[in-house]
């Protein structure tokens, strides 16, 4: 996955063993929401990005075991994040 702001000439590139993402971009944020740095939030002021094994997978494939975690069978894996300069005109 890689997001990229031309304007801040930042990227994020970020890598996982995940079978999936989940986004959220703070649609609904508002001024209500304290910040770091005491800053309010504000529409689409953040994103998030949720590294997981398949949003209600348990609901949606037949080996319904394969999403039931516990002692019996830990949840792990792997996500990374780079973050870098864009390089200009690329």
């Amino acid at each position: 996955i890689y997001l990229m702001d031309e304007v801040s000439g930042r990227q994020l590139k970020l890598t996982t063993d995940a079978p999936s993402a989940v986004f959220y971009s703070a649609n609904y944020f508002n001024d209500s929401y304290i910040l770091n740095k005491r800053q309010r939030g504000y529409p689409h002021c953040g994103i998030a990005i949720e590294t997981q094994d398949i949003p209600n997978g348990i609901n949606v494939v037949d080996d319904k075991e394969s999403f039931i975690y516990g002692p019996h069978r830990v949840y792990r894996q792997k996500t990374s994040y780079e973050f870098s300069n864009l390089i200009k005109g690329k």
